[in-house]
């Protein structure tokens, strides 16, 4: 474990957003986050826990301020989780990574991310941390709001668009998605082209050596200035308001994201704002192309008979000894060929459960392309 980069995710205030449920109590699945930091820690010291993901917020239509003041709100009741756990402010920092998506306005995109960085910085700051010890570490790629099904090809200009944010806004890891990621199954071709889109732009374009490349441009200075403003001032009305847990559970959030996604959703049915190929310079034959899933039943269905084979011959796993370490348990559970269900089990998943208003998945196109699908077979 002590050699080992690894980014463990554990985002159960991001899950509640994008699926509307948890399958336990908010208390008990902070208590497990603040287990699994702890562990991390210790053991695995290259490694993250604890994700700060602004992805359901971005697909479901919220803009670059609500992603940024959301993230810190989510931020800081995870940052308090991990102090009244014990751990100095530092080291509950070094747990955290944070993940946006980006669209296809590149100066937006580049200010947001650095923003971002502001803003933690001054988060950290808060609570008596050092902000040079407790720098943000930064994932970024693509959201999906932003692919098409209509001429989809366009989709590798909007990820090469992102990707090249993403490198100019100081992400520390990019992630870069096929252009039929919106269709359904990835195609050989796609992940070829999203491959070599980051090596271009990595290895000609050499985005990986300047450690800031907007530093000193007055116009992105300024934005990111506007953006961390904005942001910071929303971020404490959430604050105000009862923090992250209480926006969720409210629906106050999903409410705050849905008027921003409604403006937005005018704005391209008029033609004030653009989708190139959809609702302008749409091909002549209008037809979206979907790739066809007819095996993906079969696959599913093989897949649960061969997941079921392996339960059975696991046979039942007990519920961890009282007072013993959920975390070293786990991992002995685990060696001893338990399944992820089983694991959950034994962790007194679906003993509780929290719901919330399930923030919706949407793409910007999607109105544009609900009477132009075309099936296709996918390559």
């Amino acid at each position: 474990p002590s050699d080992l980069r690894l980014s463990l995710g554990g985002d159960p205030l991001g899950a509640l957003a994008g699926e509307g449920r948890i399958p336990m109590s908010l208390e008990t699945a902070c208590e497990q986050l603040a287990i699994l930091a702890g562990w991390v820690l210790e053991n695995s010291p290259h490694s993250t826990s604890v994700c700060v993901d602004a992805l359901p917020y971005h697909e479901a239509g919220a803009s670059a301020v609500q992603e940024l003041a959301i993230a810190m709100a989510t931020g800081v009741k995870y940052l308090r989780v991990l102090i009244d756990a014990g751990m100095t402010v530092e080291a509950a920092a070094s747990q955290f990574e944070f993940h946006f998506m980006l669209g296809t306005q590149p100066f937006t995109e580049i200010a947001k991310l650095r923003a971002a960085r502001l803003l933690w910085a001054r988060v950290v700051e808060a609570f008596g941390g050092d902000p040079a010890q407790s720098q943000m570490k930064l994932h970024a790629r693509l959201g999906n709001r932003s692919l098409t099904q209509l001429d989809p090809e366009l989709n590798i200009l909007r990820n090469t668009v992102a990707v090249f944010a993403a490198g100019i806004g100081g992400a520390d890891s990019i992630a870069s998605i096929p252009f039929d990621r919106s269709l359904g199954d990835y195609s050989d071709f796609s992940r070829r082209v999203a491959r070599n889109t980051a090596n271009v732009l990595k290895l000609e374009a050499h985005l990986h050596r300047v450690a800031d490349p907007a530093r000193a441009s007055w116009f992105l200075e300024s934005l990111t200035e506007d953006l961390a403003e904005q942001a910071w001032e929303l971020f404490q009305q959430l604050e105000a308001e009862g923090g992250i847990v209480d926006g969720l559970l409210s629906g106050s959030i999903a409410q705050l994201i849905d008027a921003v996604h409604q403006q937005r959703v005018q704005a391209y049915a008029s033609g004030e704002q653009v989708i190139v190929g959809v609702n302008l310079f749409q091909n002549e034959d209008g037809k979206a192309a979907r790739a066809s899933s007819a095996d993906r039943e079969d696959v599913i269905r093989a897949g649960l008979k061969q997941f079921q084979n392996r339960s059975d011959q696991r046979g039942t796993v007990k519920p961890f000894a009282a007072g013993a370490s959920s975390m070293d348990s786990a991992i002995d559970t685990a060696a001893g060929g338990a399944s992820l269900g089983q694991l959950a089990t034994a962790l007194n998943f679906h003993k509780e459960e929290v719901t919330a208003t399930k923030l919706p998945l949407r793409r910007f196109a999607e109105p544009f392309e609900a009477d132009s699908v075309e099936k296709v077979e996918s390559p």
